[in-house]
């Protein structure tokens, strides 16, 4: 077991079943979809889910060219979730390939 696992420091995607009070409540969260780094666990519209005690660990993240990814494992300190384009995304992403270029 990885114990250096990133936790998500903020979710303000309040319409997921899994958001109490800007933290994600899951056990852990995947990331990555369609080329975006997407929450893939985003409920919307359920209510009153368990999940765990908080706060949610990043499970696997399918967005290799994030500057964050190593071998489709986030190694992040932190992340931080949030709305971008009408959809529920890792706003801590960083594309390595842009970064490289700048």
């Amino acid at each position: 077991m990885v114990s250096d696992i990133p936790y998500i420091r903020d979710c303000t995607v309040t319409g997921c079943a899994f958001n109490v009070r800007r933290g994600c409540r899951a056990e852990a969260i995947t990331l990555g979809r369609e080329g975006r780094p997407a929450c893939k666990t985003f409920l919307p519209g359920a209510t009153n889910m368990r999940g765990g005690n908080g706060p949610a660990a990043v499970g696997a993240c399918a967005m290799y060219m994030c500057l964050h990814n190593r071998d489709l494992m986030c190694i992040a300190y932190r992340i931080k979730v949030g709305i971008r384009q009408g959809r529920a995304d890792c706003l801590t992403f960083k594309n390595r390939y842009k970064e490289a270029t700048n």
